[in-house]
Protein backbone atom coordinates (compact mmCIF):
# COMPACT_ATOMS: atom_id res chain seq x y z
CA UNK A 1 0.00 0.00 0.00
CA UNK A 2 1.12 3.24 -0.56
CA UNK A 3 0.48 5.00 2.55
CA UNK A 4 2.88 1.91 4.14
CA UNK A 5 5.45 2.98 2.10
CA UNK A 6 4.93 6.54 2.80
CA UNK A 7 5.48 5.94 6.46
CA UNK A 8 8.39 3.68 5.83
CA UNK A 9 9.80 6.49 4.06
CA UNK A 10 9.56 8.74 7.14
CA UNK A 11 10.93 6.30 9.39
CA UNK A 12 13.83 5.90 7.98
CA UNK A 13 14.11 10.19 6.96
CA UNK A 14 13.81 10.47 10.95
CA UNK A 15 16.78 7.91 11.84
CA UNK A 16 18.93 9.44 9.54
CA UNK A 17 18.72 13.14 9.91
CA UNK A 18 16.68 14.06 12.95
CA UNK A 19 18.13 15.28 16.44
CA UNK A 20 16.53 13.15 19.55
CA UNK A 21 13.57 15.68 20.10
CA UNK A 22 12.63 15.57 16.27
CA UNK A 23 12.06 12.09 16.64
CA UNK A 24 10.45 11.91 19.42
CA UNK A 25 8.14 14.18 18.14
CA UNK A 26 8.14 12.25 14.67
CA UNK A 27 7.36 9.00 16.19
CA UNK A 28 4.75 10.65 18.02
CA UNK A 29 3.44 11.60 14.72
CA UNK A 30 3.94 8.55 13.12
CA UNK A 31 2.20 6.54 16.02
CA UNK A 32 -0.78 8.39 14.94
CA UNK A 33 -1.24 7.90 11.49
CA UNK A 34 -0.38 4.44 12.20
CA UNK A 35 -3.41 3.98 14.24
CA UNK A 36 -5.65 5.31 11.66
CA UNK A 37 -4.00 2.87 8.71
CA UNK A 38 -4.37 -0.19 11.25
CA UNK A 39 -7.65 0.78 11.70
CA UNK A 40 -9.01 1.40 8.04
CA UNK A 41 -6.76 -2.37 7.64
CA UNK A 42 -8.91 -3.85 10.06
CA UNK A 43 -12.08 -3.03 8.62
CA UNK A 44 -10.68 -4.13 5.24
CA UNK A 45 -9.55 -7.83 6.54
CA UNK A 46 -13.36 -7.83 8.63
CA UNK A 47 -15.10 -7.30 5.67
CA UNK A 48 -13.61 -9.57 3.51
CA UNK A 49 -12.36 -7.33 0.96
CA UNK A 50 -7.93 -8.79 1.65
CA UNK A 51 -9.43 -12.13 0.67
CA UNK A 52 -6.78 -13.46 -2.48
CA UNK A 53 -9.42 -14.80 -5.36
CA UNK A 54 -7.53 -17.32 -7.38
CA UNK A 55 -9.25 -18.03 -10.63
CA UNK A 56 -9.16 -21.68 -12.21
CA UNK A 57 -9.55 -22.88 -15.28
CA UNK A 58 -10.81 -26.46 -16.26
CA UNK A 59 -11.24 -26.92 -20.31
CA UNK A 60 -14.16 -28.69 -21.43
CA UNK A 61 -13.77 -31.13 -24.24
CA UNK A 62 -15.00 -29.49 -27.06
CA UNK A 63 -12.69 -26.85 -26.67
CA UNK A 64 -9.59 -29.22 -27.88
CA UNK A 65 -11.62 -29.32 -31.18
CA UNK A 66 -11.20 -25.44 -31.35
CA UNK A 67 -7.85 -25.75 -30.64
CA UNK A 68 -6.88 -27.76 -33.08
CA UNK A 69 -8.36 -24.91 -35.59
CA UNK A 70 -5.44 -23.26 -37.32
CA UNK A 71 -7.62 -20.29 -38.20
CA UNK A 72 -10.46 -18.55 -36.76
CA UNK A 73 -10.75 -16.34 -39.67
CA UNK A 74 -9.62 -12.98 -41.33
CA UNK A 75 -9.19 -9.63 -39.94
CA UNK A 76 -8.98 -7.05 -42.93
CA UNK A 77 -8.78 -3.25 -42.70
CA UNK A 78 -11.89 -1.36 -44.59
CA UNK A 79 -11.32 2.48 -45.01
CA UNK A 80 -14.68 4.54 -45.28
CA UNK A 81 -15.43 8.21 -45.42
CA UNK A 82 -16.37 9.65 -42.33
CA UNK A 83 -19.47 10.70 -41.39
CA UNK A 84 -18.74 13.70 -39.79
CA UNK A 85 -19.20 17.00 -41.75
CA UNK A 86 -17.46 19.88 -40.83
CA UNK A 87 -18.54 23.60 -41.96
CA UNK A 88 -16.91 26.98 -41.80
CA UNK A 89 -18.87 29.83 -40.11
CA UNK A 90 -19.05 31.22 -43.92
CA UNK A 91 -20.50 27.77 -45.13
CA UNK A 92 -22.85 28.08 -41.60
CA UNK A 93 -24.14 31.48 -42.41
CA UNK A 94 -24.73 30.96 -46.37
CA UNK A 95 -26.80 27.46 -45.13
CA UNK A 96 -28.92 30.02 -42.80
CA UNK A 97 -29.33 32.42 -45.70
CA UNK A 98 -29.87 30.03 -48.28
CA UNK A 99 -33.20 28.36 -45.39
CA UNK A 100 -34.21 32.22 -44.76
CA UNK A 101 -34.80 33.13 -48.50
CA UNK A 102 -36.54 29.88 -48.88
CA UNK A 103 -39.25 30.24 -46.22
CA UNK A 104 -39.72 34.17 -47.95
CA UNK A 105 -42.54 33.71 -50.05
CA UNK A 106 -41.56 35.66 -53.35
CA UNK A 107 -43.99 37.93 -55.13
CA UNK A 108 -43.68 36.00 -58.26
CA UNK A 109 -44.66 32.38 -56.18
CA UNK A 110 -47.87 34.10 -54.88
CA UNK A 111 -51.30 32.09 -55.73
CA UNK A 112 -54.95 33.31 -55.07
CA UNK A 113 -57.65 30.80 -54.80
CA UNK A 114 -61.17 32.56 -54.64
CA UNK A 115 -63.24 31.26 -51.47
CA UNK A 116 -65.75 34.00 -51.33
CA UNK A 117 -67.60 36.33 -53.73
CA UNK A 118 -70.68 38.80 -52.28
CA UNK A 119 -72.16 41.85 -53.18
CA UNK A 120 -72.79 43.82 -49.97
CA UNK A 121 -75.22 46.44 -52.28
CA UNK A 122 -77.91 43.84 -52.59
CA UNK A 123 -80.34 45.44 -50.98
CA UNK A 124 -79.00 48.97 -50.00
CA UNK A 125 -76.40 51.68 -51.54
CA UNK A 126 -72.82 50.77 -50.13
CA UNK A 127 -69.53 52.71 -50.59
CA UNK A 128 -66.58 50.68 -49.03
CA UNK A 129 -63.66 52.28 -48.10
CA UNK A 130 -62.28 50.12 -46.01
CA UNK A 131 -62.17 46.75 -44.57
CA UNK A 132 -60.75 44.05 -41.60
CA UNK A 133 -61.19 40.65 -40.51
CA UNK A 134 -61.22 39.85 -37.23
CA UNK A 135 -59.65 37.16 -34.91
CA UNK A 136 -62.57 34.92 -35.12
CA UNK A 137 -63.08 35.51 -39.18
CA UNK A 138 -65.82 37.97 -39.41
CA UNK A 139 -65.23 40.45 -41.95
CA UNK A 140 -65.88 44.02 -41.36
CA UNK A 141 -66.41 46.95 -43.72
CA UNK A 142 -66.79 50.75 -43.67
CA UNK A 143 -70.02 51.90 -44.97
CA UNK A 144 -69.60 55.86 -45.35
CA UNK A 145 -72.31 57.31 -46.98
CA UNK A 146 -74.37 55.34 -44.48
CA UNK A 147 -72.39 55.90 -41.35
CA UNK A 148 -71.61 52.39 -40.66
CA UNK A 149 -69.91 48.99 -40.41
CA UNK A 150 -71.05 46.07 -41.85
CA UNK A 151 -69.83 42.47 -40.25
CA UNK A 152 -70.25 39.39 -42.33
CA UNK A 153 -69.25 36.15 -40.71
CA UNK A 154 -66.46 34.19 -42.54
CA UNK A 155 -69.00 32.05 -44.92
CA UNK A 156 -70.49 36.18 -46.08
CA UNK A 157 -73.62 35.47 -43.78
CA UNK A 158 -74.76 38.83 -42.29
CA UNK A 159 -74.20 39.29 -38.52
CA UNK A 160 -74.91 43.11 -38.19
CA UNK A 161 -74.83 46.82 -39.16
CA UNK A 162 -73.43 48.91 -36.86
CA UNK A 163 -74.04 52.64 -36.50
CA UNK A 164 -71.24 55.04 -36.12
CA UNK A 165 -71.14 58.09 -34.97
CA UNK A 166 -70.24 60.36 -37.84
CA UNK A 167 -69.00 59.01 -41.57
CA UNK A 168 -66.29 56.16 -41.44
CA UNK A 169 -62.78 56.50 -43.51
CA UNK A 170 -60.87 53.69 -42.00
CA UNK A 171 -61.29 50.42 -39.43
CA UNK A 172 -58.95 48.17 -37.74
CA UNK A 173 -59.87 45.19 -35.58
CA UNK A 174 -58.32 45.08 -32.10
CA UNK A 175 -59.86 41.77 -30.77
CA UNK A 176 -63.08 39.98 -31.19
CA UNK A 177 -65.34 42.00 -29.35
CA UNK A 178 -64.03 45.81 -30.37
CA UNK A 179 -62.65 47.93 -33.59
CA UNK A 180 -60.63 51.41 -33.98
CA UNK A 181 -62.90 53.48 -36.48
CA UNK A 182 -61.22 56.88 -38.11
CA UNK A 183 -64.51 59.87 -38.03
CA UNK A 184 -64.59 63.21 -38.42
CA UNK A 185 -61.83 64.41 -36.54
CA UNK A 186 -61.97 61.90 -33.88
CA UNK A 187 -60.74 57.76 -33.32
CA UNK A 188 -63.09 55.50 -31.58
CA UNK A 189 -63.00 52.25 -29.91
CA UNK A 190 -66.75 50.19 -30.66
CA UNK A 191 -67.53 47.47 -28.97
CA UNK A 192 -68.85 45.23 -31.53
CA UNK A 193 -71.39 43.27 -29.46
CA UNK A 194 -72.72 46.49 -27.30
CA UNK A 195 -72.26 48.68 -30.14
CA UNK A 196 -71.13 51.68 -27.60
CA UNK A 197 -68.24 53.30 -28.06
CA UNK A 198 -66.23 52.57 -25.33
CA UNK A 199 -62.94 55.37 -26.03
CA UNK A 200 -62.95 58.15 -28.50
CA UNK A 201 -59.40 60.52 -28.92
CA UNK A 202 -60.07 63.90 -30.35
CA UNK A 203 -58.16 65.03 -32.90
CA UNK A 204 -56.98 68.32 -34.79
CA UNK A 205 -57.74 66.99 -38.58
CA UNK A 206 -59.65 64.15 -40.33
CA UNK A 207 -58.26 60.97 -40.15
CA UNK A 208 -58.21 58.58 -42.49
CA UNK A 209 -56.83 54.73 -43.13
CA UNK A 210 -56.20 53.13 -39.59
CA UNK A 211 -54.08 50.05 -38.44
CA UNK A 212 -53.58 48.70 -34.69
CA UNK A 213 -50.31 46.90 -33.87
CA UNK A 214 -49.46 45.50 -30.36
CA UNK A 215 -51.10 48.02 -28.47
CA UNK A 216 -50.96 51.33 -30.81
CA UNK A 217 -53.21 52.43 -33.19
CA UNK A 218 -51.75 54.09 -36.26
CA UNK A 219 -53.74 56.38 -38.70
CA UNK A 220 -53.11 59.30 -41.94
CA UNK A 221 -54.82 62.29 -40.86
CA UNK A 222 -55.13 65.19 -43.48
CA UNK A 223 -52.33 67.95 -43.12
CA UNK A 224 -51.23 66.63 -40.20
CA UNK A 225 -49.09 63.30 -41.05
CA UNK A 226 -48.80 59.70 -39.49
CA UNK A 227 -50.25 59.95 -35.96
CA UNK A 228 -50.37 57.28 -33.01
CA UNK A 229 -52.39 56.67 -30.03
CA UNK A 230 -51.23 54.07 -27.35
CA UNK A 231 -54.60 52.47 -26.37
CA UNK A 232 -53.25 51.95 -22.32
CA UNK A 233 -51.70 55.28 -22.18
CA UNK A 234 -54.34 57.71 -24.32
CA UNK A 235 -51.57 59.86 -25.56
CA UNK A 236 -51.79 61.06 -29.49
CA UNK A 237 -48.07 61.48 -31.19
CA UNK A 238 -47.71 62.70 -34.74
CA UNK A 239 -45.17 59.92 -35.83
CA UNK A 240 -44.43 61.81 -38.91
CA UNK A 241 -44.90 65.48 -39.65
CA UNK A 242 -46.83 66.18 -43.55
CA UNK A 243 -48.72 69.58 -43.68
CA UNK A 244 -49.12 68.59 -47.18
CA UNK A 245 -50.42 65.15 -47.06
CA UNK A 246 -54.09 65.02 -48.84
CA UNK A 247 -56.98 63.19 -47.47
CA UNK A 248 -57.62 59.41 -48.48
CA UNK A 249 -54.43 58.38 -47.59
CA UNK A 250 -53.49 54.80 -45.85
CA UNK A 251 -50.75 52.94 -44.19
CA UNK A 252 -49.93 49.44 -42.78
CA UNK A 253 -46.60 47.94 -40.99
CA UNK A 254 -44.79 45.42 -40.15
CA UNK A 255 -43.55 46.36 -36.68
CA UNK A 256 -39.92 47.77 -38.21
CA UNK A 257 -41.17 49.64 -41.10
CA UNK A 258 -44.23 52.08 -41.93
CA UNK A 259 -46.12 51.48 -45.65
CA UNK A 260 -48.19 53.98 -47.15
CA UNK A 261 -50.17 54.97 -49.74
CA UNK A 262 -50.78 58.85 -51.13
CA UNK A 263 -53.86 58.31 -53.33
CA UNK A 264 -53.60 62.38 -54.56
CA UNK A 265 -49.66 60.99 -55.78
CA UNK A 266 -49.52 57.45 -56.85
CA UNK A 267 -46.65 56.77 -54.37
CA UNK A 268 -46.23 54.34 -52.12
CA UNK A 269 -43.43 54.99 -49.43
CA UNK A 270 -41.53 53.38 -46.91
CA UNK A 271 -40.43 54.39 -44.08
CA UNK A 272 -38.33 53.71 -40.87
CA UNK A 273 -40.38 54.11 -38.00
CA UNK A 274 -38.74 56.96 -36.99
CA UNK A 275 -39.95 58.37 -40.05
CA UNK A 276 -36.77 58.14 -42.23
CA UNK A 277 -37.65 57.56 -45.86
CA UNK A 278 -36.23 54.10 -47.19
CA UNK A 279 -37.67 53.82 -50.85
CA UNK A 280 -40.84 55.34 -52.80
CA UNK A 281 -42.12 53.37 -55.98
CA UNK A 282 -44.21 55.43 -58.25
CA UNK A 283 -45.20 53.68 -61.69
CA UNK A 284 -48.86 55.19 -62.31
CA UNK A 285 -48.72 52.70 -65.53
CA UNK A 286 -48.79 50.19 -62.30
CA UNK A 287 -50.28 51.89 -59.80
CA UNK A 288 -52.57 54.73 -59.37
CA UNK A 289 -54.62 56.26 -56.95
CA UNK A 290 -53.64 53.82 -54.25
CA UNK A 291 -56.27 53.65 -51.12
CA UNK A 292 -56.15 50.63 -49.53
CA UNK A 293 -52.38 49.13 -48.48
CA UNK A 294 -51.83 45.94 -46.04
CA UNK A 295 -49.17 43.53 -45.57
CA UNK A 296 -48.32 39.92 -45.34
CA UNK A 297 -46.30 37.35 -43.02
CA UNK A 298 -43.19 38.21 -45.41
CA UNK A 299 -43.73 42.05 -45.39
CA UNK A 300 -44.89 41.41 -49.28
CA UNK A 301 -46.96 44.93 -49.79
CA UNK A 302 -50.62 44.31 -50.87
CA UNK A 303 -52.22 47.46 -52.51
CA UNK A 304 -55.32 48.36 -53.94
CA UNK A 305 -54.84 50.67 -57.02
CA UNK A 306 -58.15 52.59 -57.75
CA UNK A 307 -56.93 53.98 -60.62
CA UNK A 308 -56.02 50.59 -62.65
CA UNK A 309 -59.12 48.59 -61.13
CA UNK A 310 -56.17 45.87 -60.04
CA UNK A 311 -54.52 44.69 -56.65
CA UNK A 312 -50.33 44.96 -56.99
CA UNK A 313 -48.35 43.61 -54.83
CA UNK A 314 -44.93 45.12 -54.24
CA UNK A 315 -42.35 42.74 -52.07
CA UNK A 316 -40.04 44.81 -49.26
CA UNK A 317 -37.77 46.27 -51.06
CA UNK A 318 -39.87 47.61 -53.67
CA UNK A 319 -37.49 47.25 -56.66
CA UNK A 320 -40.58 45.26 -58.61
CA UNK A 321 -43.89 44.62 -58.19
CA UNK A 322 -47.09 42.02 -60.14
CA UNK A 323 -50.27 42.24 -60.85
CA UNK A 324 -52.39 39.84 -58.82
CA UNK A 325 -55.80 40.77 -59.81
CA UNK A 326 -57.05 42.84 -62.45
CA UNK A 327 -60.92 43.93 -63.99
CA UNK A 328 -60.93 40.48 -65.32
CA UNK A 329 -60.90 38.86 -62.11
CA UNK A 330 -64.36 41.65 -60.89
CA UNK A 331 -62.02 44.32 -59.31
CA UNK A 332 -63.22 47.63 -60.12
CA UNK A 333 -62.25 50.59 -58.54
CA UNK A 334 -61.18 48.65 -55.05
CA UNK A 335 -60.35 50.51 -51.63
CA UNK A 336 -60.79 48.20 -49.09
CA UNK A 337 -58.12 45.57 -48.80
CA UNK A 338 -56.50 43.61 -45.62
CA UNK A 339 -53.92 40.42 -45.17
CA UNK A 340 -55.00 38.12 -42.92
CA UNK A 341 -51.75 36.92 -41.53
CA UNK A 342 -53.48 34.38 -38.73
CA UNK A 343 -55.26 32.38 -42.06
CA UNK A 344 -53.27 34.19 -44.82
CA UNK A 345 -56.56 35.05 -46.26
CA UNK A 346 -56.46 38.48 -48.78
CA UNK A 347 -59.91 40.57 -48.57
CA UNK A 348 -60.43 43.20 -51.16
CA UNK A 349 -63.51 45.40 -51.74
CA UNK A 350 -64.54 47.40 -54.44
CA UNK A 351 -66.34 50.88 -53.82
CA UNK A 352 -69.43 49.55 -54.39
CA UNK A 353 -69.71 46.85 -52.77
CA UNK A 354 -68.01 44.04 -54.35
CA UNK A 355 -66.11 41.84 -51.64
CA UNK A 356 -63.69 38.86 -52.48
CA UNK A 357 -61.87 36.53 -50.14
CA UNK A 358 -58.61 34.60 -51.38
CA UNK A 359 -56.84 31.93 -49.45
CA UNK A 360 -53.20 32.93 -50.61
CA UNK A 361 -50.42 30.32 -51.05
Amino acid sequence: MKAVEILEGNVLAIKKYATDLQSFMGIQTLKTEIEKHKESISVLVSDGSMQQIHLKYKADDIVSSVLSSKTFGTVTIEKRSSSLKLRSEKEKQAQIMSLVQKQQKQIAELALHLLLKKNLAEKDDVTVYGCTISPNGNMIFVNFPKKGLIVLNENGKLVKNINCTYNPYGVACISDESVAVTEQKSVEVINIDTEKVDKRFKLSSFPDGVIHFETLLMWSSYKEGIQRVDLEKGEVITVIKDKSLPSSTYLTTDGKHLYHANSATSVVTCYQMNGENIWEFNDVSKLKNPYGITIDNDSNIYIASWGTNSIVVLPPDGKHDRQLLCSNDGINKPRGIYYDKSRNHLLVANEKGTVFLYDVT
